[in-house]
């Protein structure tokens, strides 16, 4: 499943994300392996964006893995031992 979100993308979705690439989406996103960063939030940057993302082969180990930092267990076992 794919997703676009205009804050963040939904990374814990098992699936690349495309998300406007401003604030965090930058640090979670890598464009081009984990997703697609798009650069301005207006029609036709849209339009390249989707566009490059159905064009890409991304790879679902590399996808997956990044996914992983985000999963519930993770959090909640983290602020555990903290």
């Amino acid at each position: 499943m794919n997703t676009i979100s205009r804050s963040h993308p939904r990374i814990a979705l098992p699936g690349p994300a495309a998300a406007f690439g401003s604030g965090g989406a930058q640090k979670i996103v890598n464009d081009g392996s984990t997703g697609v960063l798009i650069a301005k939030q207006s029609a036709d940057s849209l339009l390249e964006g989707m566009e490059r993302f159905e064009r890409a082969r991304f790879n679902p180990v590399i996808v997956r893995d990044s996914t992983l930092r985000f999963q519930r267990e993770r959090f909640v076992s983290e602020l555990s031992e903290w």
